[in-house]
């Protein structure tokens, strides 16, 4: 059963309208962080990684339309997975950045 109006996305269940939007949104965070970090001179390594990593997570959601599950295939479920972790990282590496200079 679909919420979506068929008008708007024809033959799409909200599970993938859902998938669609959060790829999307993925997606322009990391044209985001590229984007701000061009502003402020070269793309710093931390900003070019994070956004490498919001873009294959959302990559990860495009390929989830046609899965229908986050899990399987496994490889889709490894690469959800290193880009969690990949984030974290940078987050830390970004707090650690951010600490060291105060």
């Amino acid at each position: 059963m679909s919420f979506a109006p068929a008008l708007f996305l024809p033959g799409l269940d909200a599970d993938q309208i859902f998938n669609l939007c959060e790829g999307l949104l993925w997606v322009l965070i990391a044209a985001a962080l590229i984007y701000r970090a061009s502003k402020h001179g070269l793309p710093s390594k931390l900003a070019v990684g994070a956004a490498l990593s919001f873009a294959l997570f959302g990559i990860s959601d495009f390929i989830e339309i046609g899965t229908r599950a986050w899990y399987s295939p496994w490889p889709l479920l490894a690469l959800k997975i290193a880009c969690v972790v990949s984030l974290l990282a940078h987050l830390y590496l970004r707090a650690k950045a951010t600490h060291f200079e105060k």
